[in-house]
């Protein structure tokens, strides 16, 4: 697959993140991809995310826990610590996921010279997969601003069935888009325009 030059900055992350992001590159140079709403947020600057989440094509091995000692010393506090999941949070304070991902990536990755980053047209697909399940009100924010000025309804939805194929419910996902009701209404920290529950309720 084809591989694109990172086309963002790292500005919108303070000091600490920064630093600890440059920490973690040996685990983008073992494949490791950075999804998730930090990746977005460095692609559409569309509000504030403060985890890594980085995915993996396998299980997560042991050694990889090994490594973050070595990266980290002993001030890092493991919170999750099997085969799927591995996730802890660094001295700083940063809560770092890496996660089996065992679905493929169907556009190139963004790449600096220490860093992957999965696609916003990726994580479009992965977002859908996200509310057809447990949706979280960022999930929500996050499609609203892709869908809005990025990519279609029915692109996402081609991308998610192609990417998950039966473990992504069309049916579900448009549902779950349509009744937020259940969905709380959490502090997000917007970097450009604010949208609220009511003006998603309306677009979806």
């Amino acid at each position: 697959m084809k591989k694109n030059i990172l086309p963002i900055s790292l500005e919108l992350l303070d000091k600490e993140k920064k630093e600890d992001l440059h920490k973690l590159s040996p685990f983008f140079k073992q494949g490791g991809v950075l999804a998730g709403g930090t990746a977005l947020m460095f692609q559409l600057g569309h509000r504030r995310s403060y985890d890594f989440d980085i995915f993996f094509p396998f299980s997560i091995p042991g050694k990889f826990l090994r490594k973050v000692s070595e990266i980290f010393g002993r001030n890092f506090q493991v919170l999750m610590d099997n085969s799927d999941n591995l996730t802890f949070s660094t001295p700083k304070g940063t809560k770092v996921t890496l996660v089996y991902f065992p679905f493929p990536r169907l556009y190139p990755l963004l790449e600096n010279d220490f860093l992957a980053v999965s696609s916003w047209k990726d994580i479009a697909s992965d977002k859908a997969y996200a509310i057809g399940r447990r949706p979280q009100y960022r999930d929500y924010i996050d499609l609203f601003f892709i869908l809005k000025k990025r990519f279609s309804l029915k692109q996402t939805i081609k991308d998610a069935e192609k990417k998950f194929g039966g473990e992504f419910s069309e049916k579900l996902f448009l549902s779950q888009l349509s009744y937020l009701k259940d969905v709380k209404d959490f502090s997000i920290e917007f970097l450009k325009e604010k949208v609220n529950l009511e003006e998603l309720e309306k677009f979806f």
